[in-house]
């Protein structure tokens, strides 16, 4: 059968309540239709149903953007100010 994961994430993001998704384990944060979600464990994944849910998570526990999705909250390649900053930024 043709493959139909683009129709699914199309519906994903049409319907579904969650925009991320928080992987428990490593404790970074990626959009619902990275390829990165496809491959965590589902005992890993936490949905957040908003970005300032996300960013709760990352201005409180320390989580990272992922650096494909997410780079503007990455961690890995910005500082944690910036991070905040682009958080605020994009927030409102």
């Amino acid at each position: 059968s043709p493959d139909q994961s683009h129709v699914t994430i199309h519906y994903l993001y049409r319907y579904s309540p969650y925009w991320y998704v928080a992987n428990l384990s490593s404790k970074e944060i990626h959009k619902l239709d990275c390829h990165w979600v496809s491959l965590m464990s589902l005992r890993n994944k936490y949905y957040c149903a908003s970005l300032s849910e996300a960013a709760s998570l990352i201005r409180d526990q320390e989580y990272n953007g992922c650096h494909y999705c997410l780079n503007r909250y990455d961690t890995d390649r910005h500082s944690r100010e910036v991070v905040l900053a682009n958080l605020q930024a994009d927030l409102g």
